[in-house]
């Protein structure tokens, strides 16, 4: 009787410390997979703040509504970029007695067609 004892002892130890060794191994791999997640966060961040200011770029480069407004009263702009920046634009002038209008569509959307 006590040697069955000692067998399921030996045994009950020897499961413990597999299942010690197996807990050590899965929390070594959670720190490499938040590791992993604070970077790619972090590089998300960067390329969304990159993105934005282009967006500053991009919206700098168009004419102002205002502008548009003082030689067409009575017009509107509806410009919705897909993403944050588009690779759709619109165009106004005046020069001398002509206004010229455009409303362009890039080949392309959001991102990419913005930097095409």
């Amino acid at each position: 009787m006590s040697i069955l004892l000692i067998v399921f002892f030996i045994m009950l130890f020897n499961r413990f410390r597999i299942i010690r060794s197996q807990k050590k191994i899965i929390e070594e791999q959670k720190q490499v997979v938040d590791d992993k997640n604070v970077e790619i966060t972090q590089k998300n961040k960067d390329i969304t703040d990159s993105i934005r200011y282009a967006e500053n770029i991009q919206k700098a480069i168009l004419p102002s509504i205002e502008e548009i407004k003082k030689g067409l009263p009575d017009s509107f702009v509806l410009f919705k970029p897909k993403d944050i920046v588009s690779g759709d634009f619109y165009f106004y002038a005046r020069v001398n007695q002509y206004t010229i209008i455009a409303a362009v569509d890039c080949t392309g959307h959001g991102v990419p067609g913005a930097f095409m």
